[in-house]
């Protein structure tokens, strides 16, 4: 026991509790002490609130119906201090009625010696100290259960309603005294976690996500069932899901229309180019010859737009497959930068290179010749002056290639649009360079294809940074 127990003692007068007082005397020195209340003098106090005691001790003398009086006044006041009946071991049988009011037990005053006082006082306080905290417990139980969003139902084997909480009440447009004793109104999921449509009449159809637990309510087996309301969320789901449909739909529409007209576009176009090359090579006169160089500029630069864009559809559509091999990255980045040497406008613009010799990558090499002319053209175009470094090397379980040039780079906003379709920085009549806006996003789609992946870096006027990484071969 703790210290700083005070025992109330309720007699007729003071004397009549001095069994109580000698009892727990030598206790004193515990914190163990004895006050003697008059009937009178407690029932003022239950007036104001409860009785400040750690227990309460109603001895015989003050007669029967005054014990039962403070008795009942002591629990309307909700306390939870035991009371114990201080009387003679053979007592009148009247005063057992009083244990099945509430009292705790008896403390026989012509029998019990001090140390046996004090343990069943000390009994009674710990039993009444573990029903306040599950009363407490159970309180904010309550408290919690009954302030949810969700209805709460606890049904017997038969289905009949033992408990449920205010949320239930709009949820089954019942209240909670039509719902207590009667069988749940609807049929209860057999899988513990399911959804459940309900029809109420004159209300729209809801949805329940319902959940089901086995539980012991009140000594008997019982189901414990949630109901939560989510009409609106499968609403916006389904929505989501007509949404996604129609997306996909328009991406395929849109994908078969490029195709279609991709192929439509070429065939014309490789005639007018062809011509063109004809009427410069057959003749003499200088603006004729200039015209049809124009021409064809023209058409390779439209061709060369149609080609990308047929190729980004087949990557969208996932039309092409590639043929893995193991293929020597070194000698193919230094073929694919000659062939694109012409591109170099100015020799104020130098290519580097540094890596390893025999660097073997598992890829679809034309895949990679794509990726390379892509990235190594666009270093090209946007570098006007300074080097265009190309290196290249192994990295963990990946051959890692690395573009970075001192061109004109990119804006931070930029950056994370990089790779969408048709994404340019510089559009309409502030454009500075020509191009489709899809060489990254085919880089991206091939790459994606060949189980690698890609970064970039990039600072306005600065340059930028692009590294690729492609499974290595193995070793």
């Amino acid at each position: 026991m703790t210290p700083g127990i005070i025992i109330l003692g309720i007699g007729a007068d003071a004397s009549n509790i001095g069994w109580l007082t000698d009892g727990l005397a030598e206790y004193e020195t515990l914190g163990w002490s004895v006050q003697y209340r008059s009937v009178e003098n407690v029932l003022d106090q239950l007036a104001e609130g409860p009785l400040a005691a750690s227990a309460i001790i109603l001895d015989s003398s003050i007669g029967l119906n005054e014990a039962g009086m403070l008795l009942s006044s002591h629990q309307l006041r909700a306390s939870s201090k035991p009371v114990l009946i201080g009387a003679a071991e053979l007592h009148d049988t009247g005063w057992d009625h009083l244990i099945r009011q509430g009292a705790q037990d008896f403390l026989f005053k012509d029998r019990d010696s001090g140390p046996e006082i004090k343990r069943t006082i000390s009994r009674a306080i710990d039993r009444a100290r573990i029903l306040e905290a599950t009363q407490e417990a159970e309180i904010r139980l309550r408290t919690i259960i009954e302030n949810i969003d969700d209805g709460v139902l606890i049904v017997d084997q038969d289905g009949i309603v033992l408990f449920a909480n205010p949320a239930v009440e709009d949820q089954l447009d019942l209240s909670l005294h039509d719902l207590y004793g009667i069988e749940v109104p609807f049929e209860i999921p057999a899988r513990a976690d399911e959804y459940l449509p309900l029809e109420r009449p004159g209300r729209n159809r809801v949805t329940f996500h319902v959940r089901t637990y086995s539980i012991r309510w009140e000594g008997r087996e019982s189901r414990l069932i949630t109901l939560r309301d989510v009409t609106a969320e499968q609403e916006i789901s389904e929505q989501l899901r007509f949404a996604r449909k129609a997306a996909e739909e328009a991406s395929a529409m849109k994908s078969a229309f490029l195709a279609n007209m991709s192929h439509e576009l070429r065939m014309p176009l490789a005639s007018i180019i062809g011509f063109a090359q004809l009427i410069e090579e057959g003749t003499e006169n200088a603006d004729f010859r200039e015209f049809s160089q124009t021409i064809q500029s023209s058409g390779n630069r439209l061709l060369s737009t149609i080609n990308a864009v047929l190729e980004a559809t087949r990557l969208d559509k996932h039309h092409i497959d590639p043929h893995l091999s193991g293929v020597q990255v070194d000698v193919l980045i230094e073929a694919v930068a000659q062939s694109l040497q012409p591109l170099i406008v100015s020799d104020a613009v130098t290519i580097v290179f540094e890596g390893e010799d025999n660097t073997v990558a598992k890829t679809d090499e034309d895949f990679l010749v794509r990726i390379l002319n892509n990235l190594i053209g666009n270093a090209i175009k946007f570098t006007e002056t300074g080097t265009i470094a190309l290196r290249w090397g192994y990295d963990g379980d990946y051959v890692r290639i690395d573009i970075q040039d001192t061109g004109a780079g990119m804006a931070p906003d930029f950056l994370p649009h990089a790779f969408e379709e048709f994404a340019q920085e510089s559009t309409g009549a502030s454009r500075s360079h020509e191009g489709s806006g899809l060489g990254l996003t085919i880089v991206k789609g091939l790459l994606d294809l060949l189980d690698g992946k890609i970064e970039i870096e990039s600072e306005k006027d600065v340059g930028t940074r692009i590294s690729v990484y492609i499974p290595r071969a193995d070793q």
